[in-house]
């Protein structure tokens, strides 16, 4: 790839990438070492593992307090028989995370746990706690050819099957080595499909006029994606039952099969620049080859085997405005021409945020998340498109490079202050969008007010004999034309008393459900709240006041545990 083509990949990598790392906050570990306070509460227990119940020695265990300016972060490790204490812990809610190579936290139904919540008051002795950790499994093995000599830098990825989504997601991939070995570790124990993808084929179109003509051209053979058991029609794809502590030996022949030829062309490539096509696997998003556009914007993809997939074109202009459009492209048994691509030039959106304490405004990061959903396009509207920029302390900002497409307003905040803020309005113009906007170019002015106004919902979680019941999920979803906007979403984790506090909503109807062992987010999904409605408790939630209720736990579908 030239340098230009090389620029235009890192950027579309990097616009994949969110890091939190602008939002966190560096804090010292309280020192537990000291005289304990009378005040203060403190934990203890101890850590086993299972398959065997023995005690885990080297865990880290992580408290992180939900409040930073009241609470505090603490570590420590499990000595040699399994135990560890913590004392001098401020009061507050705390989240507790676990971590050692090879284990995964667990409840006590033996599900998936991603920590549970702690409410420790003044002077609180926490003790004889329990804490279970799974092994997790291991796939490896090795990739070779039809003579059986090694491929290296093959993509072998575990995959699963999410509730709600058309794709496989992927949970955890390797490249193959030198010798065509793999090893992929640490995946949780259940079904997992498994591919073998060959590296990208990255092309440059030097001599494209060289190419043979498309009437003439002749079924290439190449190497394409493998699904285990050994085949390369997905629909043939066999699920691997993995256990706790397995190491599975899963070895893939890649046999070369029929591919063809993907040509077309790049609209409104400005002269002197560069533009590079990928060619996107729809059935989990693994870019499969790419190539140059020439001076005259045609691309050509060779070596592209049947299935259905995204080309999708990158281009930057003179100004460094970064341009992409995506096409779907199905490719059954002969070449695909004619494949259009028109790159549109993004917009800047700017404009204006209020809040009722300045002090959140100069913290706070305006984002706009993509409204397009589209089972099928998977991460690309959601990822791609979104973008961000931090609030200046006047409360004006600029976001650039934003796609045209409809988005929604979030914001963020490293300020404890506005812990209970939310988007009370937006207007972009004299248009209420609440729900949500079109961008087409340019487009502004967007004026946003935060209000610390918010409401809270709080509580306990119950089981079939009205017995609190701790570690669950509780989601406050919002009314029906509020769905598409994740921010309107409350989320918490009831602590080991069985209660939850849900705070920072905007104020309105909500139906309030809780799950024993929720894995992901399926509750963003409408075919997964209908089959759920029987569960949910309708509440108003007032501004400004906090509205108690119990609600009992319901067990999710399987296929989302």
């Amino acid at each position: 790839m030239t340098l230009s083509a090389m620029k235009i990949f890192s950027t579309v990598v990097l616009c994949l990438i969110f890091t939190a790392s602008s939002f966190a906050q560096d804090k010292a570990a309280p020192d537990t070492k000291n005289a304990p306070d009378k005040k203060n509460a403190a934990i203890s227990g101890i850590v086993v593992k299972e398959p065997g119940s023995q005690t885990l020695k080297k865990v880290t265990i992580t408290l992180v307090a939900e409040n930073q300016e009241e609470g505090g972060n603490y570590t420590v490790t499990t000595d040699s028989d399994g135990h560890f204490s913590i004392d001098n812990i401020r009061p507050g809610r705390y989240r507790m995370l676990l971590e050692r190579t090879g284990y995964t936290e667990i409840n006590e139904r033996q599900h998936k746990f991603d920590g549970r919540t702690l409410s420790l008051s003044s002077g609180q002795q926490l003790k004889d706690l329990r804490l279970t950790m799974l092994m997790t499994a291991t796939v490896l093995g090795r990739v070779v050819d039809e003579d059986g000599d090694p491929l290296p830098a093959v993509e072998v990825i575990a995959l699963e099957h999410l509730f709600g989504k058309a794709q496989w997601e992927p949970s955890n991939s390797e490249r193959t080595n030198d010798l065509g070995e793999y090893r992929i570790s640490g995946l949780f124990p259940g079904h997992y499909y498994l591919s073998a993808s060959p590296a990208p084929d990255f092309q440059r179109l030097t001599n494209m006029e060289a190419s043979s003509p498309a009437t003439g051209d002749q079924p290439a053979l190449r190497r394409v994606p493998t699904y285990y058991p050994g085949t390369t029609d997905r629909s043939q794809a066999a699920s691997l039952d993995l256990r706790p502590g397995d190491e599975i030996p899963v070895n893939f022949t890649m046999i070369p099969s029929r591919a063809y030829t993907v040509r077309g062309s790049v609209a409104a490539l400005s002269p002197g620049n560069r533009a590079t096509v990928m060619l996107m696997a729809r059935e989990y998003g693994v870019a499969f080859n790419a190539a140059e556009v020439d001076k005259d914007g045609k691309f050509e993809l060779r070596g592209v085997p049947s299935g259905s997939y995204f080309a999708i074109a990158f281009t930057d202009d003179d100004d460094g405005a970064f341009r992409t459009v995506r096409q779907r492209v199905d490719v059954v048994s002969g070449n695909v021409e004619d494949v259009r691509l028109a790159p549109a030039t993004p917009g800047i959106v700017r404009g204006q945020v209020l809040a009722d304490n300045p002090a959140v405004i100069s913290h706070t990061y305006i984002s706009l998340r993509s409204l397009d959903d589209d089972p099928e396009t998977g991460f690309m509207n959601g990822e791609l498109e979104a973008r961000q920029a931090r609030v200046n302390a006047d409360g004006s900002f600029e976001i650039k490079n934003v796609n045209a497409g409809r988005y929604a307003v979030e914001f963020m905040s490293i300020s404890e202050n506005a812990r209970n803020y939310f988007v009370r309005s937006v207007r972009l113009g004299s248009t209420a969008a609440d729900t949500g906007f079109s961008v087409s170019g340019n487009a502004g002015p967007l004026s946003i007010t935060l209000s610390s106004h918010s409401a809270t919902i709080e509580g306990s979680v119950l089981d079939e004999h009205d017995k609190t019941l701790a570690d669950c999920t509780v989601v406050a979803v919002p009314d029906e034309q509020f769905r598409k906007l994740r921010a309107r979403f409350g989320k918490a984790r009831a602590d080991q008393n069985g209660r939850f506090l849900i705070r920072g909503l905007a104020p309105g109807s909500y139906t309030v459900y809780a799950w024993q062992d929720l894995d992901g987010e399926p509750y963003l999904d409408s075919q997964f709240l209908k089959s759920q409605e029987e569960f949910g408790k309708s509440v108003r939630a007032e501004a400004d006041r906090k509205t108690a209720i119990d609600i009992k736990a319901a067990v999710p579908p399987a296929e989302t545990r």
